[in-house]
């Protein structure tokens, strides 16, 4: 069976790679790379409902398929832990598991359809900012680190509502923040910015945005 029926029509990156959408993908996968040494990437949006976890699991599908890079996908949106449904993961373990040490790293990092690609679930328990205190977040990323040319997304709840965020943001090399075109108000955005040590913003990303109004679907600014 080919792997691509394996997973959601959500992957873009997969079920069409030769669109629009999966060619954006492809050039923000690129200006990752040549950005140097930030290899655990943040992908956050000021507010639910921007496309944060469309563009994360689309961004790290699009990164595993480069030349000898791999990419672990982290699901750290603790209030909706969904990420292994795109990809028809039925998960024992997950991330709050290894938090809790409850589970080792090789019990929740799942390969997935997608050559070149892991996922890391949410986990059986949900997890509340307290979590994200543990020491063990710090050793989870030096983990994945070890492996050269692994990249590591991360998908985690937006910034304005859910305060664990903040402390997430402290163990993460960069962020990228997620805007949905039509959606997304100036305020929020703003405050958002705010929050994020302006070293660490890689870039934004624009969703949905109206292809008779921009050449392409979606594009990544510096």
């Amino acid at each position: 069976m080919n792997s691509n029926n394996k997973v959601s029509d959500f992957l873009i990156t997969v079920r069409d790679p030769s669109s629009d959408a999966a060619q954006q993908f492809s050039k923000t996968s690129m200006r990752i790379i040549k950005d140097g040494g930030r290899r655990v990437i943040l992908v956050t949006s000021a507010l639910p409902l921007e496309g944060k976890t469309f563009v994360a699991a689309n961004l790290a599908a699009s990164l595993a398929r480069l030349p000898e890079v791999s990419a672990v996908l982290i699901d750290m949106d603790m209030k909706r832990p969904e990420l292994h449904k795109l990809f028809g993961i039925r998960p024992k373990w997950g991330l709050t598991d290894y938090l809790k040490e409850k589970a080792t790293l090789k019990e929740v990092l799942y390969p997935t359809p997608v050559p070149g690609l892991s996922l890391i679930p949410g986990g059986r328990t949900k997890g509340g900012p307290e979590v994200f205190s543990f020491s063990n977040l710090e050793n989870l990323f030096r983990e994945l680190k070890e492996e050269e040319r692994r990249y590591v997304i991360v998908d985690s709840t937006p910034l304005l509502p859910f305060p664990e965020v903040d402390a997430l943001v402290g163990y993460v090399d960069a962020v990228l923040l997620v805007v949905r075109y039509g959606k997304t108000q100036r305020d929020p955005l703003q405050r958002a910015l705010g929050l994020l040590e302006k070293e660490k913003v890689m870039g934004i990303v624009f969703n949905d945005v109206d292809r008779k109004l921009l050449k392409y679907r979606y594009r990544y600014y510096r």
